[in-house]
């Protein structure tokens, strides 16, 4: 199996050293698993001046590039999707790629307004389309008390990808402190992927 690993906010320098995103990265890769931590580029409002409709189109054409080079390069793998926080957004985003078997988004910002750092921005033209995504495996994990996200957003994301019909999706909250990553959470994450097949 393979897992690309989305970080969030403010970039990917020093962001996996914390103890508990450490952690998640450590369980990701307790089967055996390649685990790509791939370099989103640096967040800029301009990204979303038209409602993020340019940007979604240059990431996906970017993740569909990268990721037939990842195969080419290391072999077929069942591939996975698994970011937090904007990371989160952008796993979502990256699993409409049909090359992508599954994803897990962990506290994922689905409203890019609530962010201080998008306050007056929308990327209501960049939105993961939910039958894609939920046609395939998912996870979404979150803190009930996420103010940075807003919880409530989550719960209406979550259901609306439930309402697709899709059974191997799953949404579970956490009584997280604020927007942190729980060990909770972690497990979680931990246990779902372990339910994944790989490549038989």
């Amino acid at each position: 199996k393979r897992v690309y690993l989305f970080h969030g906010l403010p970039g990917l320098d020093g962001y996996w050293q914390s103890p508990d995103r450490q952690a998640l990265v450590d369980a990701l890769q307790e089967d055996g698993s390649q685990v790509v931590v791939v370099r989103l580029p640096r967040a800029r409002q301009a990204f979303y001046a038209d409602g993020g409709a340019a940007y979604c189109q240059a990431f996906s054409a970017w993740f569909s590039a990268f990721e037939r080079n990842i195969s080419q390069r290391y072999g077929a793998a069942k591939e996975y999707t698994v970011g937090i926080s904007y990371g989160g957004y952008h796993a979502m985003l990256a699993a409409q790629d049909p090359t992508v078997d599954g994803w897990a988004a962990i506290s994922p910002v689905t409203d890019l307004s609530r962010l201080d750092e998008f306050r007056w921005q929308s990327n209501s033209r960049c939105q993961p389309g939910t039958p894609s995504i939920a046609a395939k495996p998912g996870l979404m994990v979150y803190g009930r008390h996420d103010k940075r996200v807003g919880s409530d957003l989550l719960v209406a994301a979550a259901a609306r990808i439930e309402g697709g019909g899709n059974q191997r999706f799953e949404a579970a909250d956490f009584d997280a402190k604020g927007h942190g990553l729980s060990a909770e959470m972690v497990a979680k994450v931990e246990q779902w992927y372990g339910l994944q097949q790989p490549v038989s």
